[in-house]
């Protein structure tokens, strides 16, 4: 067509688009939207799906419970990691291995930041279980607060009585046994050696102030009034007027209960003085017998004291790993860190969980309450029979027997096992030389 003609009617005419083009067009909106809307519902179910299984827990790295909670928490990590290394624990509501994640804080012995750490491993980091730190005075926070937003805990070694007072479906003790269970054999030990002129002297706190009382009502159904019964503060670090109070009164035993920090100048105190009681009782010579030994030595001879793996050794575990077999693992992992009681208590909780978890087949706290009940009685791992009353969750299982330190020929020092007989290795030295 030349430059200045019109076009032909047929040219001017705008095509007409195809009906087949429009139906394309709605269809690929369509398979837009439909797509969308599945990938929309692929995130939705993705983040209401747990990949892991999250627990909350604090360690002290510094101040007054270092020595005691790190190898607890150091035992909670070894268990993650062997789980991990299996692939995680199955739970079946939701059809696949889900592996462990730990989320810790350190708390640096102090209670009130303990508050506020277990606070947040709730409401921020939204854990799915929490496990308690080292001890009464450490665990007394988290109680309430799991009680509060209905998160079970894992009581490792917070076994003071009040505790379990109540029925509470969110408290589980793992490692240790509650205050009446501790107190289980000390009265009749007494008892087998006829000794009735007893001198008690406790910490005031969570922990020794309920077994103190345990005690010393055992001693009155026995017709036994203590001497000397009173209390010190749980930081108290100079006994030198206590003990020449109590060499006044010239006690058959001296029961000293106790944290670490209290057993070290106690004994030490003693020593520098010249001291010696017939019969003196402290809890962790037993308990931690390594920390001790390097803090005391030989000044703690002849002390009696619980025994505790790996002093005690149960040959029947059904769940988890033997005594040799944990240690060696200990080792291996931790080869600076002396193994002891608190590597089993740390990993015997870890212990507890997957059980629990694996058990219910479920996070749900109240199932796997339930699922931890079902078993309990059932099972002894290295650290004992597992045992908790269904209501309270407080261990009724894994009762220290008394051992008492003494010579082991070599020019060291070992524990023997002296009361119940049922479980002795030795017997008992007293009065001591």
């Amino acid at each position: 067509m030349s430059q200045g003609e019109n076009p032909t009617p047929e040219a001017a005419q705008p095509k007409k688009r195809p009906v087949v083009v429009w139906v394309a067009v709605i269809i690929v909106v369509l398979i837009v939207i439909i797509a969308g809307s599945y990938y929309a519902y692929s995130l939705t179910k993705k983040s209401t799906t747990p990949g892991e299984i999250v627990i909350g827990t604090l360690y002290a790295s510094t101040g007054g419970f270092a020595s005691t909670s790190m190898p607890e928490y150091d035992g909670l990590q070894l268990w993650a990691t062997q789980v991990n290394n299996q692939g995680g624990i199955f739970v079946s509501s939701l059809n696949e291995k889900m592996k462990v994640k730990i989320v810790a804080y350190d708390d640096s012995s102090d209670p009130g930041t303990a508050t506020t750490l277990y606070n947040q491993l709730i409401t921020v980091n939204k854990v799915n279980f929490l496990v308690a730190d080292f001890g009464s005075v450490l665990t007394a926070p988290a109680v309430s607060i799991a009680e509060e937003h209905h998160v079970l805990l894992f009581d490792v070694t917070g076994s003071s009585a009040s505790f379990f007072n109540v029925s509470s479906p969110y408290i589980v003790l793992t490692s240790i046994p509650g205050s009446p269970a501790y107190a289980t054999y000390g009265a009749p030990q007494l008892m087998s050696l006829n000794i009735t002129k007893v001198a008690v002297a406790y910490a005031e706190n969570d922990f020794t102030t309920p077994l103190s009382q345990i005690f010393v009502s055992d001693l009155e159904a026995h017709n036994i009034t203590p001497v000397y019964d009173q209390g010190f503060s749980t930081s108290q670090s100079d006994f030198t007027s206590m003990i020449t109070t109590l060499q006044s009164y010239k006690p058959q035993a001296v029961v000293f209960y106790g944290y670490p920090t209290n057993d070290i100048p106690f004994i030490n105190e003693m020593h520098s003085m010249g001291v010696t009681f017939p019969y003196l009782f402290t809890i962790f010579p037993g308990q931690l017998y390594t920390l001790m030994q390097s803090a005391v030595g030989n000044n703690m001879t002849y002390t009696f004291t619980y025994a505790f793996p790996p002093e005690t050794v149960y040959n029947n575990v059904n769940y988890g790993m033997s005594l040799s077999a944990l240690e060696s693992a200990w080792n291996s992992t931790y080869s600076s860190v002396p193994f002891g009681y608190l590597s089993v208590a740390g990993y015997t909780a870890g212990l507890i969980i997957q059980d629990g978890i694996a058990t219910a087949g479920s996070l749900n706290a109240t199932l796997v309450r339930n699922a931890i009940n079902s078993f309990s009685g059932k099972i002894t791992t290295v650290d004992g029979l597992f045992q908790v009353d269904s209501v309270t969750g407080m261990q009724t299982g894994e009762a220290p027997p008394i051992g008492q330190v003494v010579p082991n020929g070599s020019g060291g020092l070992k524990v023997n096992i002296v009361y119940p007989s049922s479980m002795a290795t030795g017997t008992p030295v007293y009065p001591a030389p």
